[in-house]
């Protein structure tokens, strides 16, 4: 009798919270899944799903080292829930789902003069709006 696939299984992957303009956050998979059967190299991971896809430039999966990388758009604020799927390779084939939310809060960032100076303005008295 052949042995029966067993499924992976997952510890959960913990939620991200950074402020806007954060640098890429690299969480690994490997730790966060296993399988009974498989090496942690074994399994295959993908995003399955992105409710929130504007908060990210990419998210990008390292099949090699097992992470996932988050990379934040420019100026994105708000909150994404992202699921990770790990699949084992057994016939049949059998998967499991790890859900996260991410958070991106707002930075007040200093205002930046667009263009031209204000170093030397002179305005004649009367004169209206500048």
């Amino acid at each position: 009798m052949a042995p029966v696939n067993q499924p992976p299984v997952t510890t959960g992957i913990a939620d991200v919270l950074v402020a806007e303009d954060a640098v890429n956050t690299v969480i690994d998979l490997s730790s966060a899944f296993e399988d009974p059967e498989d090496a942690d190299s074994a399994l295959t991971y993908t995003v399955h799903s992105n409710d929130n896809p504007g908060l990210f430039s990419s998210l990008s999966i390292n099949a090699v080292q097992g992470t996932l990388t988050l990379d934040y758009a420019p100026h994105a604020v708000g909150v994404a829930q992202i699921t990770v799927r790990a699949t084992d390779t057994g016939i049949p084939t059998l998967s499991v789902d790890a859900p996260f939310m991410v958070t991106v809060t707002e930075v007040n960032d200093t205002p930046a003069l667009a263009s031209g100076s204000v170093d030397h303005l002179t305005v004649a008295r009367d004169s209206g709006t500048t």
